[in-house]
């Protein structure tokens, strides 16, 4: 299992309709892979199987050129260990961190999802509560 962050910067970013459609796309190749993710507002977090991983990588920086963009700079950090089951997943390192009720109505988040596991963060989250982490 490897983790790794993903940041597309696209040149355009999108188009005259849409500002982001370049990096939505990217998305959406994220979304349709099946590898679990977590989008940031400055980039997206991937868990899985590197074998999985990997490819991802390289489709997520070619669908923002196959999308319209003249050009693209991508970003990508990985985090592996030697004994995969070692490597850190994203709940290990964000749990903590996580949006709690209180933090949400501070902050005026619009919702957060929350399970009775302990698991906390923001509402339409891509990472199921309560799921177990994939790998």
């Amino acid at each position: 299992m490897i983790l790794a962050e993903i940041q597309c910067l696209p040149t355009p970013p999108g188009t005259p309709d849409n500002r982001h459609a370049h990096v939505e796309a990217a998305i959406a190749e994220i979304e349709h892979s099946g590898v679990t993710y977590e989008v940031g507002a400055l980039g997206t977090t991937l868990q899985g199987d590197a074998d999985d991983v990997w490819p991802l990588l390289r489709r997520v920086h070619e669908t923002c050129l196959a999308a319209g963009a003249d050009s693209a700079v991508t970003v990508i950090k990985v985090a592996g260990a030697s004994d995969p089951e070692r490597t850190p997943r994203m709940q290990d390192l964000t749990a903590k961190f996580r949006a709690t009720p209180d933090r949400a109505e501070r902050d005026g988040d619009p919702g957060v999802a929350e399970d009775p596991g302990g698991w906390r963060g923001p509402a339409g989250s891509s990472v199921e509560p309560g799921a177990p982490p994939s790998g």
